[in-house]
């Protein structure tokens, strides 16, 4: 393309893959389901791997840039100043995190979201080069979209009301990608000309129909801030009739699609998607609960951790305040940065947004029409994504970040007075290529071989190629691999001690603690057992899975006492607002009723004991009710396979036969021949459990 420098044309390929690969998070190892390429682009295990491809054309092309230029655009130094100290704080918090690997790993998408914003001022110009990235953007967007209509179309039979995920990792983040892609399309569209204006659109009303059905409420209020903004900005660039029609065309797109697909969900019966838009249930309000209780957790974490807990390290922290179980994200981008990096950091980039929004905003009689339509919408779209901001975590999307950060960065080259050619000598670029780019690019490339080597051998599971894949694993060298080894692939006991202990070092998450306290327990060391499960609830005192594998330890060493404490305190969390208020609250703990189970084996009193085991089948009734049946239909379940679920099944089952003996040893026969019946209710359950899907 003439005038279009090499850098822009790659800066725009990675503003294509960005939305279409980049809305995976890294957690936990998972097998791969298919090749390399195919699982990037729509598979869930390789989410480093697809950064590290991003990273590869965006800091590749930021490192030809410097090497091959002598003068560069530099933005003005407020800017380059606070998006330095955000980064540089977020790092700084690494020294001092329990998880310095996986702050690191995390910390390093931070640096490429700078080098995202350095390469937009660098080489997106003012005229063609904004329009081929944003291009970019809007059609990877519409790319989502048209996956999230495709994969609503395949679902709606079953599940009219589905929420789309489109490639990514839950439906609030794809909400927050499509947003951003519709606005922009609205003025790229109204910028160009021609079948490249009408294709705009159509990509445009795609991400729109794609974000009604997410049926994301924070999503749809963030799009209406980014209407009214636009609806200001329209008047101040003063082409308000050439925007207007373009968001008239994209919303009569997107609502042609979104009725189309709608036949197809009601003829199965029972709603459409939308209606959770509408509806105050009682899941939206649980669901309006839990995210207050991040936000506290997050605030709590800042207070407890003045130096910051290191980055992408709040689902370790997200369950110490005891508010809230165990989770990635904080539901709220500026807390968990605050939370992760110090309020140093969040400060530093507010100023960074609101130097940008200050600078960006104003317009003049002289820029070109083309230039002032764009910037009427990029301004509405990187306001709609702070907004949304506010109800989710959406920088922490890579795919996402990318794209804001460089968003952000075109609008630099958009303003007036926001960036300056500067001069520097070859040894200074050359220097900062390689400290800026060569290095972290290098970092990224390892974390995702070393990811892939993690995703191989978990495919590797019983198979004969495990003894390889674990080879593979261990040349890595990575903490994590340490774990996976230690827990699948250790040939004697002292050899998984000794992996696991290295893992829990630097790696003191609470299911390797509770892999670590299990091998001490076999190995014969009880007491270390103990310490390194309450060193587990020191991250999350409320974690019920390691709560009930201490009450287990301690029964095992013979302790009673301390094990029917452990359990009385298991019941007692019930009334914690983490445990009322759950992530996902189709999924029924059960913990808490395995622990009345087993204080009613410690009581002599028929009474007492028949009202344990009552309670505690009561509760399994619910698990049978509420849990099982879903974990039947998607075969998984927050981490509850079928396999799992019918043990817990059976276990409930158990305890509904105590109980009914518990009631005729107190004298309640017929009682005892209500509760005998209720078996066929768990006997349903488990051959549901065991249909083949």
């Amino acid at each position: 393309m003439k005038g279009v420098r090499p850098e822009t044309m790659v800066l725009a390929l990675a503003m294509l893959l960005a939305p279409v690969i980049g809305g995976q998070v890294s957690q936990d190892p998972l097998p791969l389901t298919g090749d390399l390429f195919t699982e990037m682009l729509g598979g869930s295990a390789l989410p480093l791997m697809a950064r590290a491809l991003l990273a590869l054309l965006v800091l590749g092309a930021l490192a030809f840039s410097l090497v091959r230029r002598q003068v560069l655009p530099v933005p003005s130094m407020p800017l380059v100043a606070s998006l330095g100290a955000t980064v540089a704080l977020l790092g700084m918090s690494s020294f001092v995190s329990a998880f310095p690997t996986v702050s690191v790993s995390s910390w390093w998408s931070w640096v490429l979201y700078a080098g995202a914003f350095a390469l937009a001022v660098c080489c997106a110009g003012r005229e063609k080069g904004p329009a081929l990235v944003l291009g970019a953007i809007v059609v990877g967007c519409g790319i989502v979209g048209g996956k999230g209509v495709v994969e609503y179309m395949g679902q709606a039979a079953i599940d009219p009301t589905w929420r789309v995920f489109a490639g990514w990792n839950n439906p609030n983040g794809t909400a927050s990608m499509v947003l951003g892609g519709a606005l922009l399309a609205i003025g790229l569209g109204a910028a160009l000309q021609g079948p490249w204006r009408w294709g705009a659109w159509l990509c445009g009303g795609l991400s729109l129909a794609t974000l009604w059905l997410t049926q994301s409420k924070g999503g749809l209020g963030a799009l209406a801030v980014g209407l009214l903004c636009l609806v200001v900005t329209a008047f101040l660039v003063k082409r308000p009739k050439q925007l207007a029609l373009g968001a008239v065309v994209v919303v009569v797109i997107a609502a042609v699609v979104a009725i189309g697909v709608r036949p197809r969900a009601t003829s199965a019966g029972g709603p459409a998607a939308g209606p959770r838009v509408f509806q105050a249930s009682a899941t939206q309000v649980q669901s309006e609960d839990f995210r207050k209780n991040l936000w506290k957790s997050a605030v709590q974490i800042s207070k407890d951790h003045p130096v910051g807990i290191g980055t992408g390290n709040f689902r370790f922290y997200s369950a110490q305040p005891g508010l809230s179980d165990q989770t990635v994200f904080a539901h709220q981008t500026f807390l968990q940065v605050a939370a992760e990096g110090t309020w140093l950091a969040l400060a530093a980039l507010v100023v960074f947004l609101g130097r940008w929004f200050v600078k960006v905003l104003p317009t003049h009689e002289s820029e070109p029409d083309a230039r002032r339509l764009m910037k009427a919408a990029v301004v509405p779209a990187v306001l709609a994504w702070c907004a949304h901001g506010f109800f989710e975590s959406n920088v922490y999307y890579l795919g996402l970040g990318l794209v804001f950060f460089t968003v952000l960065g075109v609008g630099v080259q958009m303003a007036d007075d926001m960036s300056s050619p500067e001069w520097s000598p070859s040894w200074l670029r050359g220097l900062v290529a390689v400290v800026c780019c060569v290095v972290p690019l290098l970092a990224m490339v390892l974390n995702g071989q070393q990811e892939i080597a993690r995703a191989t051998f978990m495919s590797a599971l019983g198979t004969p190629q495990l003894t390889t894949a674990a080879a593979q694993l261990e040349s890595m060298g990575d903490i994590e691999s340490t774990y996976l080894l230690g827990v699948y692939a250790s040939t004697s006991l002292e050899q998984r001690l000794d992996r696991l202990q290295r893992a829990a070092e630097k790696y003191p998450r609470t299911k390797v603690l509770r892999a670590l306290a299990r091998t001490q327990l076999q190995a014969q060391k009880p007491g270390d057992a103990v310490a390194t499960l309450k060193r587990a609830l020191t991250f999350d005192p409320n974690g019920l899975p390691t709560l009930a594998e201490l009450m287990r330890t301690y029964d095992a060493i013979g302790d009673k006492e301390a094990a029917g404490a452990t359990a009385r305190r298991m019941v007692e969390v019930e009334k914690s607002p983490s445990f009322m208020v759950r992530a996902i609250p189709e999924i029924v703990p059960t913990e808490t009723f395995e622990a009345r189970v087993y204080l009613a084996s410690l009581t002599q009193n028929p009474v007492e004991k028949a009202r344990l085991f009552g309670e505690a089948t009561e509760g399994y009734k619910r698990f049978v009710a509420i849990t099982a049946p879903r974990v039947a239909t998607v075969g998984d379940l927050g981490g509850i396979d079928r396999k799992r679920a019918a043990e817990i099944v059976q276990s409930g089952q158990a305890a509904n036969a105590q109980y009914a003996q518990a009631l005729r040893d107190s004298g309640q026969a017929d009682k005892a021949k209500e509760i005998d019946a209720q078996d066929q209710g768990f006997v349903a359950a488990l051959a549901d459990l065991s249909k083949p899907r």
